[in-house]
């Protein structure tokens, strides 16, 4: 007989006469008659089901059975319902926070039902066959897997417990020698290979580690993806292992948190606690192949992942991140400005420039008029994005921002306040009922509202969560301070008709960082020629380096070329590399 595990379960009460039947034939019938086209009612059936069954006594062979039948059409609402969520900005709205905790609530109910088959083993119920065993403990990692991730997704700490029940059931499950049981899952891929119970912990164990709160929303998912092909090069050993001592994450089963980084020095691993090795992991990164359990890189089988995403994980798993500055605790109001465009409107009002209106500025750009529902015309900014036809000479327009007066820009949005302050940023919040239009990796300019002497900073949100009741947290990190308006413009072969709105950052001695420039993603690269317009004065340059690249923006170092119009240095790397 199995061992009873020490997975906690609701109390089970016997079936009535109305209760919901659970035999094959009963479920699929139940099945068909879902109103499938109507996502609310389907999962509100679907929840209701799951809530009950798990509450009723039952075979443990028949309640696998159930769990597996109803398995696709969970995963088919979660699919829908995931879109009130995904690609939104953050806090969510009310209605939007409840369908995703809805999806929890769905994922957690599904791995209670398979908690539930594992418990009844030790209840003297028998037909339940080690294949049936396996599968369940595959099951409930996965699905405890998948409710991680979820949460993720929304940027909301582990529900309580979650962690501390996978750690348990892979104690379990290696107690047992379940831990090497092997299945295919269909459902998530149906061309998928086979994976260990073992493997799929490991998967979860990596997701955490690489800081899915520092990923943009839906990169968590992707990461998982790559970490369950990556799973098999992971290891686990305990912290009196020789091997333990290159470790950078440790795991301690007794907790209900993941894995932990470890950094030089810190010996105060517990006997319990174990070592997380990703060295094999990185390798098959370097080599870009799905490892083997062997540990060996199986030829023909690239990872499926792009190299982006590739790279952001080996970072993360290649050294464990360490705070380089002490924090300080404040609680001062901030002014936060969120996004290049609108930072740079807020600047120019703030200095009292009029940038584009200058002599200086060369380009000459035109706008479609277009109609927004409101009436009011759209800002020629908010197309650059799109081409616009050739307009005739009435169409065109003096190179401003807008074609009609403009409101002042926000000089904040929406209310923050500071939890703490370092060297290297701050970590702010903001009230609960507040839609923050953030997210990870986009621009913020801050000045603490007591402190409007001090000059604007440039920050980047490296880092988000949210709660309901603290409402939204962000980590952000300085990348300079007095941020300055220009205009910039794509020049050489791909000359652009378009300006575009940029800030200048100044040099940071102390740090060696040089002056730098702030664009809009995607518009430019390294090697690229621009020009950059202030104040009067339009300057060559060319982007020699990259520093940092998000969705928002991207950062370059850059060169200058003497004065406009003189020089031509487009061919410079080419006569460096002859």
């Amino acid at each position: 007989m199995a061992a009873s595990s020490r997975l906690a379960i609701p109390p089970q009460a016997k079936p009535g006469a109305d209760s919901f039947d659970i035999r094959p034939r009963s479920v699929e019938e139940w099945l068909r008659q879902l109103p499938v086209a109507n996502l609310g009612e389907t999962s509100r059936r679907l929840y209701n089901a799951l809530r009950e069954v798990n509450r009723l006594e039952a075979p443990a062979a028949k309640r696998l059975s159930f769990l597996e039948q109803i398995r696709p059409t969970h995963g088919y609402v979660l699919e829908g319902l995931r879109k009130h969520y995904l690609n939104r900005d953050f806090p969510l709205p009310e209605k939007n926070r409840r369908v995703a905790q809805l999806v929890m609530a769905l994922t957690n109910e599904l791995a209670v039902g398979y908690q539930i088959v594992l418990e009844q083993r030790g209840n003297g119920m028998r037909g339940l066959s080690r294949r049936q065993q396996g599968l369940a403990f595959h099951r409930t990692a996965k699905t405890l897997g998948a409710l991680l991730i979820e949460g993720y997704l929304i940027y909301e700490p582990s529900p309580q417990g979650v962690w501390r029940r996978l750690h348990t059931l892979f104690r379990m499950a290696r107690a047992e020698g379940f831990d090497r049981f092997a299945c295919r899952d269909e459902l998530l891929a149906p061309e998928s290979e086979q994976t260990t119970v073992a493997e799929a912990y490991l998967q979860t164990l990596l997701t955490a580690a690489t800081g899915p709160f520092r990923m943009n929303q839906g990169e968590a998912a992707r990461i998982d993806k790559l970490m369950e092909q990556l799973a098999p090069a992971a290891e686990l050993f305990p912290s009196d292992d020789e091997r333990a001592r290159q470790a950078i994450f440790r795991v301690d089963p007794d907790s209900d948190h993941g894995p932990v980084p470890v950094f030089r020095g810190d010996n105060g691993a517990e006997p319990s606690q174990l070592a997380l090795m990703t060295d094999r992991v990185l390798d098959a990164l370097e080599h870009g192949r799905s490892p083997r359990v062997r540990g060996l890189l199986r030829r023909g089988a690239p990872l499926e992942a792009e190299p982006a995403l590739q790279e952001r994980v080996t970072l993360a798993l290649g050294d464990a991140p360490r705070r380089q500055h002490a924090r300080l605790p404040a609680t001062s109001p901030v002014q936060v400005v969120l996004g290049l465009g609108h930072i740079h409107r807020m600047l120019v009002e703030q200095l009292g420039l009029d940038l584009d209106g200058e002599k200086g500025l060369d380009p000459h750009f035109t706008s479609r008029e277009i109609k927004a529902a409101d009436g009011n015309g759209s800002d020629v900014w908010d197309l650059i994005y799109r081409p616009a036809p050739e307009l005739t000479p009435k169409d065109q327009i003096n190179p401003t921002f807008t074609t009609e007066p403009r409101p002042k820009a926000q000089s904040t949005n929406g209310e923050w306040r500071l939890v703490n302050v370092s060297a290297g940023g701050y970590c702010l919040f903001s009230d609960p009922k507040q839609t923050a239009r953030a997210h990870v990796g986009e621009l913020v300019a801050l000045r603490e509202v007591n402190a409007r002497e001090m000059p604007w900073q440039t920050a980047v949100i490296r880092w988000m969560k949210h709660t309901p009741k603290s409402g939204m947290h962000l980590g952000v990190q300085v990348i300079a301070p007095r941020p300055k308006p220009v205009v910039v413009q794509r020049r050489g072969e791909n000359a652009a008709r378009h300006p575009d709105r940029g800030l200048l950052l100044p040099e940071i001695r102390p740090t060696g960082q040089p002056a730098t420039l702030v664009t809009p993603p995607l518009h430019y690269s390294v090697e690229q020629e621009a020009q950059i317009t202030t104040r009067g004065t339009a300057q060559e340059v060319v982007l020699i380096r990259e520093l940092d690249h998000t969705r928002s923006f991207s950062q370059f170092v850059f060169r200058t070329t003497g004065h406009p119009g003189e020089g031509d240095d487009r061919f410079e790397s080419v006569f460096a590399s002859i």
